[in-house]
């Protein structure tokens, strides 16, 4: 029996056995988009309602609407609003399912207009009966972007509505899981300032050739700025940029964002920058030096992938005069200039405030596109941000007990080899992967801030050797939302005694691409993949530790019955998993949205889950009366969804225990099970050991079904098929 058969039967046995106690397609509280794809953890847009036809404040309402799909007839929007020559404004940002071109749809009585990410989309500010307008913008998925949508209502019937489809999405209204609220006290400066651009300089820092263009923050990226004006380059390797100036120091400025232009010509893109691209800020408006401490999200490509994608930086709040971003062209070619749309400055909360050692800090509110907060050590994150790498909010310390020796760090005092000498620029992803391929203790010297190294492919780790993994707290591994960042693949079954150590680290933007795509079949038949397990990591036949590292928006495949894992996935592990003093935030599979185990017994102390969701639907099992198409040797229906944060299935006395842990706010799928913790034992052999926990704000199915002991009922964040159930000390949703 195959390991992916083993699998499915398990879960057949968990579905056969509580038919009778929880519908195979409920009704439950997650979101479902309709396609059976991944949603996500918004609440909806600021809608501003006016008495006034011209969006004139005051504003007679503020409210957060979940969607935009309304038909109010001769009736008022709501309390304070008239029932005509009314308008209104949501603001904030929608989230993309897929990387494709989306079309957005409008259906409006009177008129509407929409701008998503600066470009306007839709316009048709005109009175009229109910009309769909209809406009398209490329998108990438898992990134957030500005989204304002304008209404105004003149006389007799109002509607107005939103939806949205593309080439894998179903044409629907835009789900409230996608679309969120603008950021809390999060202001564009950039839009008070002078736009400029920097030509043809010999110099990193040269504030010559500069000229006015008011179309780099005018809050549109409709237009399109060649930075180097007409006519070729003078100077070879050539700097140029694209900026903005204020006549007085703004405060707070935490995140700059970048619209390049769209590339063309060669094979490396005319329009792009070629080398050396970079942040650099003023304190005079005219003098210019590099920012230090600051992330860039996603890695620029240097080729012609970047047209007309946003690049962030994101770091500590500064006060300055000027901030722009530079880089270098290449002038083997004739007319090669780097363009640009647009540069916004964000100050004010925006993704979580920068936090102390080991993720100390308040809370952050949502973040936004590619922010999230800066790499520092144990990172500052927002809640909702897509790059930030693990603070914002405090690891829990509340296990009572006695960590195991396992959960301790690993001493690396004399490491096998140390990555880097001394800077930035000595820790290439050459020289890292060629020390996981060595394995055994791998230590960093990158210089005293924060580096992030960006994975150019999957680092495979020896399955003969330990390997410990030490970043010493400053230390990023970025996927750049592309490859899976680490795999272990012994290729046997809970017999290996090889232990993997990851500590002080942190991964963010892993992601798997999934290959075995089921054969096609009508719903309820399963659809999606057979792999693409362990956006982060996937390790097969091994044994795992994980000490205080942070896992950030890590993907695996996004829907298939037995696929999972958003950061880590274990199959078949003798001696299990440890995870202590860990974040899991904003990962996101089909099951398992942070960790999965699959005959992998997963012990987790005093960590946090948070924001992390399992992206499929309908769960699993085998019903030939309604899919007469064969999966994996059988009839299987639901396309998977359980364990929103925390999964585990199998037997061999695999047991669950959390000591110290926060499940906070992670969801199941649609039709499916565990909003925050998944476990069944198949063959009753493994327990459930819940103490001074905190689980709450999960959504999902829920049961608990246990052989033996007093603990019959754990609460709504849970589903669970145990030999036992032990709960002490905590506080669990529902129960």
């Amino acid at each position: 029996m195959t390991q992916r058969t083993q699998f499915v039967r398990s879960l057949l046995r968990l579905a056969v056995a509580f038919a009778a106690v929880v519908p195979a397609c409920a009704d439950l509280d997650a979101e479902d988009d309709g396609s059976g794809t991944a949603l996500s953890t918004g609440t909806g847009l600021q809608a501003d309602y006016f008495n006034n036809q011209t969006l004139t404040a005051p504003a007679a309402l503020r409210r957060t609407d979940a969607t935009v799909n309304f038909n109010w007839g001769t009736g008022s929007p709501g309390a304070g609003v008239g029932v005509d020559h009314f308008s209104a404004r949501w603001t904030g940002q929608v989230e993309a399912l897929f990387t494709q071109t989306y079309t957005f749809f409008t259906t409006s009585d009177d008129g509407v207009r929409l701008w998503v990410n600066g470009q306007q989309i839709i316009n048709n500010w005109t009175d009229h009966g109910p009309t769909e307008n209809s406009g398209t913008i490329a998108l990438s998925a898992g990134q957030r972007y500005d989204l304002r949508l304008e209404f105004y209502e003149n006389g007799g019937g109002a509607t107005v509505t939103l939806s949205w489809a593309s080439s894998s999405q179903p044409k629907q209204i835009v789900p409230r899981a996608q679309l969120y609220p603008p950021s809390s006290g999060s202001t564009n400066v950039a839009l008070a300032g002078t736009a400029f651009r920097w030509s043809a300089n010999a110099s990193a820092t040269s504030n010559g050739n500069r000229v006015a263009a008011p179309a780099l923050n005018d809050n549109s990226t409709a237009a399109e700025i060649d930075l180097a004006g007409s006519g070729d380059d003078p100077v070879t390797n050539a700097w140029e940029a694209a900026g903005v100036a204020w006549s007085a120091p703004q405060a707070g400025i935490n995140r700059v964002e970048f619209v390049n232009g769209s590339t063309d010509g060669p094979t490396n893109g005319n329009g792009n920058f070629t080398a050396n691209f970079r942040l650099q800020l003023s304190a005079d408006g005219a003098t210019w030096t590099d920012a230090g401490g600051w992330t860039l999200a996603p890695p620029y490509p240097f080729n012609a992938t970047a047209s007309n994608q946003t690049y962030t930086f994101t770091g500590p709040a500064t006060t300055a005069r000027g901030v722009r971003v530079t880089g270098q062209v290449r002038t083997a070619q004739t007319s090669w200039h780097a363009r640009a749309r647009e540069v916004r400055a964000w100050s004010g909360t925006s993704g979580g405030g920068t936090g102390g050692s080991g993720g100390s800090g308040s809370s952050g509110s949502s973040g936004s596109t590619g922010s999230g907060g800066t790499t520092g050590t144990a990172g500052t994150t927002g809640n909702a941000g897509t790059t930030g790498t693990g603070g914002g909010t405090t690891i829990p310390t509340h296990c009572t007990s006695a960590l195991p020796a396992g959960a301790q760090p690993t001493n690396v005092a004399n490491p096998t080899t140390v990555v880097g000498t001394g800077t930035a620029a000595s820790c290439t992803f050459t020289a890292l992967s060629a020390a996981v391929t060595r394995g055994g203790v791998i230590t960093f010297n990158c210089g005293a801030a924060p580096v992030t190294i960006a994975i150019a492919s999957t680092m495979n780790l020896p399955t003969g050797v330990d390997t410990v993994i030490d970043g010493g707290n400053r230390i990023t591994l970025d996927g750049r939302n592309a490859v899976q960042i680490l795999r272990f693949d012994h290729g046997d079954f809970m017999v290996n005694n090889v232990r993997v150590t990851l500590q002080h680290l942190t991964l963010i933007n892993g992601k798997t691409t999934p290959t075995q795509v089921i054969p096609t079949a009508p719903a309820p038949c399963s659809q999606g993949f057979n792999d693409g397990q362990g956006g982060a990591l996937y390790m097969r036949d091994g044994n795992l530790t994980i000490v205080d590292c942070t896992f950030t928006h890590n993907q695996a495949a996004p829907l298939g019955p037995d696929t999972g894992g958003g950061a880590i996935y274990v199959l078949g592990s003798k001696n299990g998993v440890i995870i202590a003093g860990s974040v899991f935030t904003d990962n996101h599979a089909s099951n398992a949205g942070a960790v999965g185990g699959l005959f992998a017994q997963l012990a987790i102390y005093n960590s946090l889950f948070q924001n992390n969701s399992a992206t499929g639907n309908g769960a699993n099992s085998n019903d030939p009366s309604r899919c007469s198409f064969i999966n994996n040797d059988q009839n299987e229906i639901g396309s998977g969804g359980n364990g929103g944060a925390i999964y585990q299935d199998g037997g061999n006395a695999t047991n669950v225990i959390l000591c110290g842990v926060d499940v906070v706010n992670n969801a199941a799928g649609a039709g499916a099970f565990g909003g925050g913790v998944f476990m069944t034992s198949n063959d009753f052999t493994g327990t459930m050991t819940v103490q001074d926990s905190i689980i709450t704000g999960n959504t999902g199915g829920s049961w608990t079904q246990v052989k033996e002991g007093s603990v019959t009922n754990l609460g709504t964040a849970f589903g669970v098929n145990a030999k036992s159930a032990t709960v002490q000390s905590s506080t669990l949703q529902g129960r």
